[in-house]
């Protein structure tokens, strides 16, 4: 199994993007580029769309990541590569995956759901792949140099596609894996009333995920590195955190686009740095 990783630096945020097609303005491709995942992009009517992009140098990349992607469990993702041009001769990559999704026999699970207990009211009802969140992370299985991209989307049970955020990175990695004891917590920030009489009163709220853990053991430049990262990224800026970058069950639930709630680097004995860190979903 693969390390975790970070996605931090987002080189299609940068980029030049273009779209085979776009329901309209309010929905334009540029809207991957924000921050905030429901500002999102969805295609024109059909059951297939591309995404253009071309970064602003050529650069290395190891993985691609969608955010709150429409497709049913039948769709596919192809991510393909140039050096020279889009669509060009010089390809370096091509290669075809399925959609990671929270959906589970066209539900959702409780705490990642819309409404007041997760699905609908009183926790029935389906939810359509367009509520659901979701994080589709792509292994490229090794780092990629190109600077012309393109992502095909294509679902023959869906009418269009939609994507909230879209990622070109290069993974932060460290050596040795994170430690026991990690934690995935549901974060539920409803607003709890009661009235004089014992009558409970409920303002629901959509739940969040709060990833936790520990890198025990921390080389000196991985150290140097991530502080300088920490310092840098602060907790205003999101990414992407995925615990098991390259499952297609647990990382359902361990994969996060979220910013940093709390992070401590510290030196528990000589020799040793540790690294402990806690991340909050974006919704």
């Amino acid at each position: 199994m693969p390390n975790s990783i970070f996605l931090f630096d987002n080189l299609a945020d940068a980029a030049t993007l273009a779209a085979s097609s776009t329901a309209g303005s309010t929905m334009a491709v540029a809207n991957v580029q924000d921050y905030q995942r429901t500002r999102f992009w969805r295609s024109g009517a059909g059951t297939s769309s591309y995404i253009n992009i071309t970064l602003t140098a050529v650069r290395g990349v190891t993985h691609a990541e969608l955010v709150d992607l429409n497709l049913s469990t039948i769709g596919t993702i192809r991510v393909q590569a140039w050096t020279d041009s889009l669509g060009g001769s010089a390809s370096v990559l091509d290669t075809t995956v399925s959609p990671t999704l929270y959906i589970e026999d066209e539900r959702t699970p409780a705490h990642f759901g819309v409404g007041p207990f997760g699905r609908g009211p009183f926790g029935v009802g389906a939810i359509t792949q367009d509520q659901a969140r979701n994080n589709t992370i792509i292994p490229l299985g090794a780092t990629i140099t190109a600077a012309y991209w393109r992502i095909t989307f294509a679902d023959t049970a869906g009418s269009y596609q939609q994507c909230g955020r879209l990622y070109l990175a290069k993974a932060v990695e460290f050596e040795q894996n994170l430690g026991y004891g990690w934690g995935a917590q549901p974060v539920d920030e409803t607003v709890r009333r009661q009235s004089l009489g014992g009558q409970g009163y409920y303002n629901a709220k959509d739940r969040r995920l709060r990833l936790r853990g520990n890198f025990e053991w921390l080389t000196e430049d991985e150290r140097t590195r991530m502080i300088k990262r920490v310092m840098n990224w602060g907790q205003h800026r999101p990414f992407v955190y995925s615990i098991f970058p390259e499952s297609t069950n647990r990382g359902l639930v361990t994969t996060v686009y979220g910013r940093f709630e709390s992070t401590d680097i510290t030196n528990p004995q000589y020799g040793q740095s540790a690294f402990a860190f806690s991340v909050l979903e974006d919704l």
